[in-house]
């Protein structure tokens, strides 16, 4: 990122979303985590011939394909996207990288406000995970082939 935008950049937050038929992005700005932010296409499926799902930015729509990003200062341009109309079962994956310009209005949101990414600061310990037992034995197994065609 820091060579596609020839600034040093600080990393605030990512994500990814799996949009589904019927899902709308709508017209919008981002918040100032998101001052200079990227926006990559992992894969999609659509069963409807010929569909494409372009993001608008401003004025343009840029139709991705799986690898492609486009680079955008979130806080700036309003981006969206029309309800998703590809077919039953369509989904397309999309990520989302977000960065601040150390030098910019935005520069404390490094990391989003946090002590870090993804880890809890050196001097706190993580917190205690309880495990559950979300599982059963059964002490009467079935057997796959004492089931009949329907119930397999």
């Amino acid at each position: 990122m820091e060579e596609a935008t020839g600034k040093k950049l600080h990393p605030t937050y990512s994500y990814y979303r799996v949009y589904r038929n019927g899902h709308v992005l709508k017209p919008h700005t981002d918040r100032p985590s998101c001052e200079i932010s990227a926006t990559v296409c992992f894969e999609y499926e659509y069963f409807t011939d010929g569909y494409e799902w372009p993001i608008k930015m401003g004025d343009s729509s840029i139709v991705m394909k799986p690898g492609d990003a486009v680079v955008y200062r979130g806080c700036d341009l309003e981006h969206s996207r029309d309800e998703m109309d590809a077919g039953p079962n369509a989904f397309h994956v999309q990520a989302f990288l977000h960065y601040v310009d150390p030098d910019g209005p935005y520069a404390d949101y490094k990391y989003d406000r946090r002590p870090g990414l993804a880890l809890p600061p050196p001097t706190q310990e993580p917190p205690k995970q309880k495990r559950h037992n979300n599982y059963r034995v059964s002490s009467n197994p079935v057997r796959a082939s004492s089931l009949s065609p329907a119930a397999k």
